[in-house]
């Protein structure tokens, strides 16, 4: 397979694995506007901003410890043509990035930015050293995807921030 049709293929898979999971950017009934946090007895956490209750999830870091997943994603913020894409999450010096895939919420329509990763424990000590800066921060983040930029507020987000820290990163 050339590395093309293998590039390709992982895109692919990626995108369909995205899109299928129950559409993380799609908001709940209930979401409150801001940053929030929601939790399950499975050691899943779902740290997510809205900027209007029951809105699209402009961010979601979604840590899934059962399955060792993570995903990060936004809505809103790309066109939706299936590509891949950089992401830069910044506050003051503090700045983590990674490459992901746009895409269109089969549920929502919405345009979205995906990522997924494997949490391993290289992993899990890289992201607690490199995103937690940016989230912990003065704010507000400033969220880049190619051209688009956002600044998303940090305000309310300490208490939601310390639940989700609380089981994505414990031992």
């Amino acid at each position: 397979m050339t590395r093309f049709r293998a590039r390709l293929a992982d895109f692919a898979f990626a995108l369909i694995i995205t899109l299928s999971l129950g559409a993380p950017v799609s908001a709940d009934k209930g979401d409150p506007a801001g940053w929030s946090v929601a939790t399950d007895p499975r050691k899943r956490a779902y740290l997510k901003f809205v900027e209007e209750a029951d809105g699209p999830r402009t961010l979601l870091f979604a840590c899934l410890r059962d399955t060792n997943m993570l995903g990060i994603y936004a809505a809103g913020l790309v066109d939706g043509a299936p590509r891949n894409a950089l992401m830069s999450l910044q506050n003051g010096r503090a700045k983590y990035g990674l490459r992901g895939q746009t895409g269109v919420d089969e549920v929502t329509g919405h345009p979205v930015f995906a990522y997924q990763t494997d949490l391993d424990a290289t992993a899990l000590r890289y992201l607690q050293s490199e995103l937690m800066p940016v989230l912990q921060g003065k704010g507000p983040i400033v969220v880049t995807i190619g051209e688009v930029k956002r600044e998303v507020p940090v305000a309310g987000l300490a208490q939601p921030l310390r639940q989700f820290s609380a089981i994505c990163f414990a031992r």
